[in-house]
């Protein structure tokens, strides 16, 4: 054993070198190609604009959201109804919209944004009023307020 320990090496990196490509690699690429990690939902993306009950209460909860986290010397006047809004799958929905920010010493400005929410409670519509229920994800557009 001492006299070829350069040629041990090589048999033991080839024979791990086989063992991962004939073993680990096969068995990586069916778990990777399975439904392993895929969750399944009731609500299913839809990359078109839409306008239904649930991106509406979407819209108000991101509304709120913002009023909640602009500094109080702001005035806000939201829009009536968001510019676009998707339903991306999982009672998860992405809301642009606009907003009239003003304070005592500035003009109104009209910015748009774009708020990711999610609903919490997946198909039990009951607590869908409650901002507790909501997570906002990401909201973009209003960073200097």
């Amino acid at each position: 054993m001492k006299k070829y320990p350069i040629l041990l090496l090589i048999i033991f990196l080839g024979a791990l070198l086989l063992f991962q490509s004939k073993v680990v690699v096969p068995l990586v690429k069916e778990i990777a190609a399975s439904d392993f990690f895929l969750t399944d939902t009731e609500t299913k993306a839809n990359p078109q604009s839409i306008d239904t009950q649930m991106t509406e209460y979407a819209f108000i909860h991101c509304n709120e959201f913002i009023q909640n986290e602009l500094d109080s010397e702001y005035t806000t006047t939201f829009s009536s109804a968001p510019i676009n809004a998707w339903d991306i799958g999982g009672y998860q929905y992405v809301i642009n919209a606009e907003i009239e920010i003003s304070s005592d010493t500035s003009a109104p400005i009209l910015k748009k944004y774009v708020c990711r929410i999610k609903y919490d409670n997946g198909s039990d519509m009951e607590g869908i009023m409650n901002s507790d229920n909501w997570s906002v994800y990401g909201l973009s557009g209003l960073d200097e307020y």
